[in-house]
């Protein structure tokens, strides 16, 4: 009996299974394009502490590998201990992965490597654990997921958004590659977000009104000394954040719900809210008259046309709502797994999807 959201749209062959990787320092790895990344330490604490939350989005049989040692990732296997025999998820350590996909190999088992994403320094780690090549994505794969979720994709999604649903703004962010351009774009429109290409969970997010001029220019220098730019986007007075989720699959997304989520003013992620997608669907629709479901449907085709030939995985496009009753049907994309799945998973089990 299936138990995953992903069941449906995910194509298994048989014999195989899923190895899930909690790794939420992805983005930044991304940013780094390195194959050597060092997780900063409060960033390493959260994938201690959840280390297991892939267990919502497993199927019978699958396992869950560790990054950090059984003692650090403690917490995250007593709270998960009752969903992980439930679904008989074989807990693993690195050092011990070569061996235990060699041992299901004998059974004619074969992995399928799951990450909360992929990026050069996971790879590099599981090639170092002796984890054969043929089992990952290669650099290519991985180099072409890093371009991809660059914020300047979501900007390219929203042009071609735009040219589908006629009646809704579908606001560009615009990439600034110098100090004097960004310090320009926040005077000239006031209150402005300021996002680093690659980061997550409003993590590399600021404000321009929420630092003085000092601090502002030195945020900027240093973004654009690392990434190369930095994406400048109007502010919004929010009502919502919302999310469409997606499971993309040999050149086809599949759509597989809503989500919804709360963030500070200043755009940092600050949890999900645990409610069904009709539930979610009616909230936005209390919020703005402009939803419907054309827009899952124009989300859908753009990203066949702009993604789903050059990645297959998860992927959520953040939404918001203004209080003037508009939508942004665009915020921005993620290729990787979001707190939105392992809630919509956790609905799913529950029967309420």
């Amino acid at each position: 009996m299936a138990l995953s959201l992903f069941s449906d749209a995910e194509d298994l062959s048989e014999g195989t299974y899923r190895i899930f990787i909690f790794n939420p320092e992805t983005d930044y790895a991304l940013a780094a394009g390195q194959n050597i990344y060092n997780i900063p330490a409060k960033i390493k604490e959260l994938r201690e502490r959840m280390a297991c939350c892939p267990a919502f989005l497993a199927n019978i049989g699958d396992a869950i590998l560790l990054l950090d040692s059984t003692e650090k990732a403690s917490s995250s296997l007593s709270s998960a201990a009752k969903l992980i025999n439930e679904k008989r998820l074989d807990i693993v350590s690195l050092p011990d992965i070569a061996s235990y996909i060699s041992e299901r190999e004998k059974r004619e088992e074969y992995p399928i490597f799951t990450p909360w994403g992929w990026n050069h320094t996971l790879r590099q780690s599981l090639l170092k654990a002796r984890v054969e090549s043929k089992f990952l994505k290669s650099e290519a794969e991985i180099e072409s997921i890093r371009q991809l979720s660059h914020r300047r994709i979501s900007s390219i999604f929203n042009e071609h958004l735009a040219s589908i649903l006629h009646d809704i703004d579908c606001p560009k962010a615009t990439e600034l590659y110098s100090e004097s351009d960004a310090l320009a774009f926040c005077r000239e429109n006031n209150d402005v977000f300021l996002k680093a290409p690659w980061s997550s969970s409003g993590r590399g997010v600021v404000r321009s009104t929420s630092l003085d001029s000092l601090h502002l220019q030195q945020w900027i220098a240093g973004c654009i000394r690392r990434q190369g730019s930095v994406m400048g986007e109007i502010s919004h007075n929010k009502t919502g954040d919302f999310a469409t989720e997606w499971w993309i699959e040999k050149g086809k997304p599949h759509f597989l719900g809503l989500s919804m989520f709360k963030a500070t003013p200043d755009g940092k992620y600050s949890g999900n809210i645990e409610l069904r997608s009709k539930d979610i669907r009616e909230k936005i629709k209390n919020l703005t008259s402009q939803w419907n479901d054309a827009i899952i449907e124009a989300q859908g085709l753009i990203l066949e046309k702009l993604i789903a030939g050059n990645y297959s995985g998860p992927a959520g496009i953040d939404m918001l709502t203004t209080d003037e009753g508009n939508l942004v049907p665009c915020v921005e994309i993620n290729l990787r797994f979001t707190m939105g799945m392992v809630t919509l998973s956790k609905s799913f089990r529950n029967g309420k999807e």
